[in-house]
């Protein structure tokens, strides 16, 4: 007859899953911004100070972007769960994971419908954003914009946790994550203008080191709580 396993062992467990999920929030972000900036120095016609990187997507190799986007944003959702581990049933256990997994889900939509071909790029292209764009061109602005709002408001619960805790230096942390799209925003008219590709990639690496930093903080907690 097998035995039930203890309190002490269950926990243990539980934290042990939870920190392999929550690796997966640290791996995203150097998978994704590697690969980009791999494809950016390497793929023909692209400069990124130019184009951004979601422009990637597009041409015989888009592929890889693509795979990038999808793979990347399924570690981000198993990070949510990971999150949403961790964090039961305590302080932002529920918001979190929620907007986290969001997050994941929009980089998948991101990839799936990529940009329409714009500022010269791929080849052939005409040297502006089209004045009428396609249907999965706006499902991916809108996507991304989702990205974005979700890291804010994820933020947002954060510094509330956070804050409720006393640690106050991490609230301060994610207070200034949350402010951080509106530089993205002030970028936007030298993206329109086919300048864009560096702060678009900035605020890619914000959001992923955001993401990478909480969740290795998690994961610190974790192993307390299953010593």
């Amino acid at each position: 007859m097998a035995t039930r396993p203890s309190g002490a062992e269950a926990r243990t467990a539980a934290a042990t899953s939870a920190r392999t999920l929550l690796s997966c929030g640290i791996a995203a972000g150097p998978l994704f911004i590697g690969v980009s900036l791999f494809e950016a120095f390497t793929r023909k016609g692209y400069a990124l100070t130019r184009y951004p990187i979601s422009l990637l997507l597009l041409g015989d190799l888009g592929w890889i972007q693509l795979a990038t986007f999808v793979v990347t944003g399924l570690l981000v959702v198993g990070c949510a769960v990971g999150i949403w581990r961790a964090l039961h049933p305590g302080r932002a256990a529920t918001g979190a994971p929620l907007l986290v997994g969001l997050y994941g889900w929009a980089l998948i939509i991101a990839g799936v419908f990529p940009p329409d071909p714009s500022f010269g790029f791929p080849a052939g292209a005409q040297d502006r954003v089209p004045a009428l764009q396609s249907a999965t061109s706006m499902v991916h602005e809108l996507a991304v914009g989702v990205c974005a709002l979700s890291i804010v408001a994820a933020s947002i619960v954060f510094a509330r946790r956070f804050t409720g805790l006393g640690q106050r230096g991490w609230a301060a942390y994610c207070i200034a994550t949350a402010v951080s799209p509106l530089f993205l925003a002030a970028a936007m008219p030298t993206w329109m203008r086919g300048s864009g590709g560096l702060p678009v990639l900035g605020a890619a690496v914000i959001m992923f080191g955001w993401l990478a930093l909480v969740a290795n903080r998690l994961m610190a907690d974790a192993g307390q709580c299953a010593r």
